[in-house]
């Protein structure tokens, strides 16, 4: 058994050692030029093998070229002081003339080859600042590049040094507590429970520049929101109503433990401005959300429980009638029937606003934490036509026809995304 561990083991680092090489290119700016290192990754480090910088790269261009122009003026120049001095009188003067201004070219040419091989010096010094740190780094673990560039004066990386980089799909679960009210249950006694949220969600984030972590995020989601609210007795008195007799009377209610629920499911297309950096070069680094939330109903459920009695008050005699059934009068009855009809808002338009961080693991994996807040700017249902602005209607649902019902999500969300 021993013998079979030790195989297992050496062919474990024979793997892990022979893993083949990948090439990896950090883009940055120096004192606003453009730099580049490639090393090679290796699954012992990251081995730099060459480091370029632009601005070195384009003074010498510019020198070799003005070299070159130098080089055919001097020729130029020999030249025509040969045809001069074999030339007859009669051509002498067009050749000088075009001797002097070839000299003033040549002069202008040194002149400008002198200022761009001092800039080129300048360039050279300031890239070997950057070498003298790098020859001390031959092999490393993956983030030393990173930490040691960022680390010189004035450079900014902005490239990916295999971290994250580019767009992202992810996937995320956001759950959390709602509250769902109208004007109606917002009066005394209702009270309104706190009720459980989920939010599940697949998107796609889309990077405005590979240089700014702005970027857009949508995709497809659901959200399910749920409301409770309740109270324990409601005392309520409904005056100038006729009996089916003709009578004048005031009907008086007594509610007692009535409660409310509701359920409810979208269908959600997110259409958010996302701050995040679109690559990680640290360990955690932060992000924000904000935007919009478009929502279709899917499915809702309403169940509602309590019990109510009904008396008849008639002010012409000053008679107060109880337990009467033909005429409706009950002490003790159910208020809620399987028949109610209730009404809900096809489309909902939310307003979201999260923040979290991202902790990046593997190449191009990340898990993200955060806190959402959302609530629907468009209310879930409309007051009925028959509401009258009371505290209860006996024979509706208070919890989504007792005026505009909106609903407030606050909670924590988890994700995992991959870059590319």
């Amino acid at each position: 058994m021993k013998l079979v561990k030790v195989f297992f083991t050496i062919a474990l680092i024979a793997v892990y050692v022979s893993l083949p090489a990948q090439e990896v290119k950090i883009k940055g700016k120096y004192k606003g030029q453009k730099i580049s290192l490639t090393a090679t990754r290796t699954p012992q480090g990251d081995v730099v093998t060459s480091l370029s910088y632009e601005l070195q790269t384009k003074l010498e261009n510019e020198v070799s070229e003005l070299k070159r122009q130098k080089s055919s003026l001097e020729k130029e120049k020999k030249n025509l002081e040969s045809e001069l001095k074999k030339g007859n009188r009669g051509n002498c003067k067009d050749v000088e003339e075009r001797l002097a201004t070839c000299e003033s070219k040549l002069s202008n040419a040194e002149d400008r080859l002198l200022t761009k091989e001092s800039e080129l010096e300048s360039a050279r010094k300031e890239l070997s600042e950057i070498k003298i740190r790098l020859d001390n780094v031959k092999t490393t673990n993956r983030d030393t590049i990173n930490k040691l560039l960022s680390e010189i004066k004035q450079l900014k990386i902005i490239g990916n040094g295999g971290g994250f980089n580019g767009n992202a799909i992810g996937l995320s679960a956001a759950f959390g507590i709602d509250f769902m009210s109208n004007s109606q249950t917002k009066s005394s006694p209702w009270r309104r429970d706190v009720s459980a949220a989920q939010q599940f969600e697949l998107t796609y984030t889309w990077y405005l520049s590979k240089t700014k972590p702005v970027a857009l995020r949508t995709g497809l989601g659901m959200t399910i929101a749920r409301g409770d609210v309740s109270f324990v007795s409601l005392n309520d008195t409904l005056s100038g109503l006729i009996d089916m007799d003709g009578d004048a009377y005031d009907a008086r209610y007594i509610y007692r433990n009535v409660k409310e629920k509701a359920n409810v499911k979208y269908l959600d297309i997110p259409l958010l401005l996302h701050i995040g950096n679109n690559h990680i070069n640290k360990s955690i680094q932060g992000w924000v959300d904000a935007g919009f939330r478009l929502s279709f109903k899917v499915a809702s459920n309403i169940e509602g429980s309590g019990r109510y009695g009904l008396k008849g008050y008639y002010p012409e005699w000053n008679v107060e009638m109880s337990d009467v059934e033909t005429l409706g009068y009950v002490s003790d009855a159910n208020l809620y029937s399987d028949e109610q009809v209730y009404s809900m808002n096809v489309f909902v338009l939310w307003g979201q606003l999260a923040a979290g961080i991202y902790v990046p693991f593997g190449k191009s994996l990340g898990l993200s934490f955060g806190a959402r807040c959302g609530y629907s700017l468009t209310p879930i249902s409309n007051s009925s036509d028959n509401s009258n602005d009371r505290i209860y209607n006996k024979g509706q649902y208070s919890i989504v026809n007792g005026g505009k019902t909106r609903v407030l999500i606050v909670g924590a969300e988890i994700g995992l995304s991959y870059h590319f």
